[in-house]
């Protein structure tokens, strides 16, 4: 019998575990993210770096290896910033409860030659800094025309400002 993974979110444990990154420029006014082309084939839309963590690994190093692999670069963790539980429908066309726990980082080193994690949601993918004046309604928006919760990451952006 395969080992079921437990933070993934499958039809026999529908519940997925992610820990997520504010990533500020020194300027403290811009923040890395993705930015879906067409997600879904109805709006752009942008996100924060997710994670998924695995079986036995800490919270820190799957924040840690997400970076490296979705953004390539390496953060120092800051602060942790709370969390957002939203819902979504997985691979299986079941419906699973997904829980991102978001922390502050800052970037203190690039690596080169990453191979890119594409995206998840079938789309072309950017990695880019955009405003935090431009993300938070945004992110409202997406969340609503592409029914995703888990997309209005608005909230955890908008703590970031009174640090």
């Amino acid at each position: 019998m395969k080992n079921l993974h437990y933070f993934i979110g499958q039809k026999k444990s529908p519940f997925h575990l992610s820990v997520g990154a504010v990533i500020l420029d020194k300027q403290k006014k811009n923040v890395y993210c993705h930015h879906l082309i067409k997600a879904n084939g109805k709006t752009d839309a942008y996100l924060l770096m997710r994670n998924t963590v695995e079986p036995n690994e800490s919270l820190e190093r799957a924040l840690k290896r997400g970076a490296q692999k979705e953004f390539g670069m390496n953060v120092k963790i800051n602060r942790y910033l709370g969390s957002i539980t939203g819902s979504f429908v997985n691979w299986e066309k079941a419906k699973m409860q997904k829980t991102t726990l978001y922390f502050l980082c800052e970037q203190i080193g690039k690596i080169k030659n990453v191979k890119w994690q594409e995206s998840h949601y079938g789309e072309k993918s950017m990695r880019e800094w955009k405003s935090i004046k431009f993300l938070i309604p945004q992110m409202k928006k997406q969340a609503k025309i592409l029914k995703r919760s888990d997309f209005d990451e608005s909230e955890i952006i908008r703590k970031v400002i009174n640090f």
